[in-house]
Parts: C-alpha cells; sequence; structure tokens
C-alpha cells in the first residue's frame, strides 16, 4: 500500500434545475433531475482542490487547511465535528472510542492537507469535493473500494448530517464531466447520464467565472416550504432541462444563453437580497441582451456566458464592471 495519496478535484457548476435536489422535496415532486459539469481554471496550474493524505508511524491523527491556514488534530471526541473527519469515521466504521484507538494501532496515524483554488464557501461543490477526495484517498491507502455510485452516496450521507446540501455536488466530483443527475422518489442512489460534451464546450469557449460582492456564503433558505408556487417552478425548471436534452448534440450558444436566462428567471426570486442586487447591477451595467448572469451554487460564484469568445467577454467584463473573470477549462 502506498504511504501518500494526492488528490486533484475540480469544481461543479450548475447549470440546470439548481436546487431541486433537495431530499424534502423527493416525496412530493416524485423526481429530481440536475445538470451540471466539472471545470478547472484556465490559468491557475493548479487543480481546484487538492487533497493530500501521508501515513504517519505515530498513532496520531493531522488535519491542515493550507489556504485557510488552519491546522486541528482530530480525536474521537471531535470526529463528528466535521465532515471531512467524519469521513475517517465512515471508512473505518467507528462506533466507539475503542475501535478509533484499535484502529489508531493498527493502521498508524494519518496526515490530511487540503488546498482550495477558490474563495471559502463560494458555492462550487468545495465541501463536497473535499470529502469525495478523501475517501478516495483512504481508498487508495488502505484498500476497501467503493463503486462510484457507492463513493457519492457515501459522502452525501455524510455531509448531509452537518448541513442542508443536495447529493448533486458528491456525483458530479465522482462522475465527473456534463451530466444528468437523476433521482425518484425511494431510490437508493440516483443515476447518471453522460451527457453530450457541445454545451459545456460552448460555456468554455465563451463563459467566464465570477464572484459577486456578497458575503461568503450566500445562503439559500434551508427552511423553504414546498408551496404550490415552488412545485410549479421545480416542474418548469424540469421542462428546461428536457428542452435541452433535445437539442444537446447541436445546441448554440444563443440556443444555451436563452436556456439559462429562462432558468434564472425560475431560480433567481429564491436567492438572498445582496446576491440579487449584485446580479442586478452588473447586468445594468453589461446591457446586453446575448448574454446571461448564470446562477450556478448557492455561494457568490457566478458564470458570465455572452455570444462574444470568453477573450473578449472577459475583457468586455472587466472594463464595464471593475471586476475581474476567470477562464474555465471543461474537466471530463
Amino acid at each position: 500500500m502506498p504511504q501518500k495519496i494526492i488528490i486533484k478535484k475540480p469544481f461543479r457548476l450548475d447549470i440546470l434545475g439548481n436546487w431541486s435536489d433537495n431530499e424534502d422535496f423527493l416525496s412530493i415532486i416524485k423526481r429530481s433531475r440536475v445538470i451540471n459539469c466539472t471545470y478547472h481554471l484556465t490559468d491557475s496550474k493548479e487543480a481546484p482542490f487538492t487533497i493530500i493524505a501521508k501515513k504517519l508511524r505515530e498513532n496520531r491523527l493531522e488535519y491542515t487547511s493550507k489556504d485557510r491556514n488552519q491546522r486541528k488534530t482530530i480525536n474521537y471526541r471531535n470526529l463528528d465535528s466535521n465532515p471531512l473527519f467524519s469521513c475517517y469515521k465512515y471508512y473505518f466504521q467507528i462506533r466507539n472510542e475503542a475501535k478509533f484507538k484499535m484502529i489508531l494501532r493498527q493502521y498508524g496515524g494519518l496526515e490530511l492537507t487540503t488546498i482550495s483554488q477558490l474563495p471559502y464557501r463560494s458555492g462550487l461543490g468545495t465541501s463536497a469535493a473535499l470529502i469525495v477526495g478523501f475517501l478516495e484517498a483512504l481508498e487508495k491507502l488502505y484498500g476497501k473500494k467503493y463503486t462510484k455510485p457507492q463513493l457519492a452516496q457515501a459522502a452525501y450521507q455524510i455531509e448531509k448530517n452537518f448541513h442542508l446540501c443536495g447529493w448533486q455536488d458528491h456525483y458530479a466530483s465522482v462522475f465527473k464531466g456534463p451530466l444528468l443527475i437523476t433521482i425518484k422518489y425511494n431510490d437508493i442512489r440516483a443515476k447518471i447520464q453522460k451527457l453530450d460534451r457541445k454545451a459545456f464546450k460552448l460555456i468554455e469557449k465563451h463563459g467566464c467565472l465570477i464572484f459577486l460582492q456578497t458575503k461568503p456564503h450566500a445562503n439559500v433558505d434551508s427552511t423553504w416550504i414546498l408551496t404550490d408556487e415552488l412545485k410549479k417552478r421545480i416542474r418548469k425548471m424540469d421542462v428546461l432541462i428536457s428542452q435541452f436534452l433535445k437539442i444537446q448534440s447541436k445546441i448554440t450558444i444563443n440556443q444555451l444563453i436563452k436556456l439559462l436566462q429562462a432558468n434564472q428567471k425560475i431560480v433567481f426570486p429564491d436567492y438572498p437580497t445582496d446576491y440579487q442586487k449584485s446580479i442586478i447591477g452588473i447586468q445594468k451595467k453589461i446591457n446586453y441582451n446575448n448574454s446571461v448572469i448564470a446562477i450556478i451554487g448557492a455561494g457568490p460564484a457566478a458564470l458570465f456566458l455572452s455570444d462574444r469568445t470568453r477573450d473578449i467577454s472577459y475583457q468586455w467584463f472587466k472594463k464595464t464592471t471593475g471586476q475581474t473573470a476567470k477562464h474555465l477549462t471543461l474537466i471530463i
């Protein structure tokens, strides 16, 4: 078995379906469908997320977040204080302190290091990528394997014990590339369909990642009630997904922009006031119909997409808004 494992992970763009991957909704809407894709930052030499796991001779667990300048010793009492620590508990099926100490004696210690190239809580699937990456590192270090669906579902189960989350981020991190993620009520796991790359290469060619002038993580309301109005909007999102699937192999940039504009109208009212004001302010400055600032998660990150090439879009966006943007590279 290796002594050290390095896992690289992309970030996720939520294209259509957005927050419909909500366990509380499934009993009523019966089916959730989400389209997303994974990318790297073109201009960065490093992957968006790096997970390094290294065996130690000493019977101790250490965690370091280099981008947040944090270091912590992991013990049995704080295993449930952080989703990453819980990965270790989940992998070894630790039920009590005696089992925890036995695992350390049997396998030795572990040093976990994470590095993120994106702002903290950016809404691009950071926590899911780190959880999946750590579980993959544990697989490689200690030998017990999961299937891809098992891995994605395990990562989701771990994170949902800490806060409200959907499952699309975890499946995106495991399967990568353009995906249709479908789950029906009472399904054990989501079903994955790989999609045509054309639309997502258009995003690479014409799009830029931007960061809105909002709080670090503009949380969508975690106390949603599935009203009749919200159900109608979820159905409208699902119709847009069906439209996308029909034309995905021959979609044009203008068709993609129109779909994202329609999706934006559906999901926009659920986001906090500062998020909405930031998007509206940028749209007023740009004032160009063949463009969209698309919501791609629950944080300050968004996708700026226009019918111009990305270099022109980048310069134009920077000049008109005073903000910088980042180019994207599709990861499959």
